[in-house]
């Protein structure tokens, strides 16, 4: 630990990378799905910078200064502890490579070769397959839905047959003739 530097929080999340696998399903479908998912990790990740960077300087900042008319000053206040200069440009910069990243995540989408026309055909194909997907669903529940009712009836059945059938008094066992 001697000579090495002990990190923030917001350090720690500022220095966590987002994996930028190749998609495993191939194609432009699968590499714009691969994609989004790592637009998605981005966003959250920044959406965590900014978290943690106002926290940061919620708790640690002093109060501003101001100057003798009363008018706030652009100078950091001096003082034990707090914020300094080289702190704040880290978190900036942190937030700022996360917004870079996002932008070439952006422009790394593939080009959409439809026509408006096109596009809204492509939507109505796959509102009608996942109305057909949701459709033998609700036909697949169902059917799960009766054979729960049919296993719940055969339990209830056999645990009526065995809870309410007549016990003999000696368990079953031959009782012993009484001199």
């Amino acid at each position: 630990r001697r000579g090495k530097k002990r990190r923030t929080g917001w350090q720690v999340c500022a220095l966590r990378k987002t994996p930028w696998a190749e998609s495993a399903r191939g194609g432009v479908e699968g590499k714009m799905a691969d994609i989004v998912t790592q637009l998605q990790d981005q966003v959250n990740h920044i959406n965590e910078l900014f978290f943690n960077c106002a926290g940061v300087l919620q708790r640690d900042a002093h109060p501003a200064v101001t100057t003798a008319s009363g008018e706030l000053s652009d100078a950091l206040p001096e003082g034990e502890g707090g914020m300094d200069a080289k702190q704040i440009q880290e978190m900036a910069a942190s937030v700022v490579a996360a917004s870079r990243s996002i932008d070439a995540l952006a422009h790394s989408l593939p080009e959409v070769d439809m026509n408006e026309s096109a596009q809204l055909a492509r939507i109505a194909a796959l509102q009608v397959e996942n109305d057909e997907v949701e459709r033998e669903l609700q036909e697949e529940l169902l059917r799960a839905d009766a054979a729960l009712a049919r296993v719940t009836a055969a339990f209830e059945a056999t645990t009526d047959r065995i809870l309410l059938s007549p016990i003999p008094p000696d368990n079953g066992k031959p009782s012993a003739p009484t001199a």
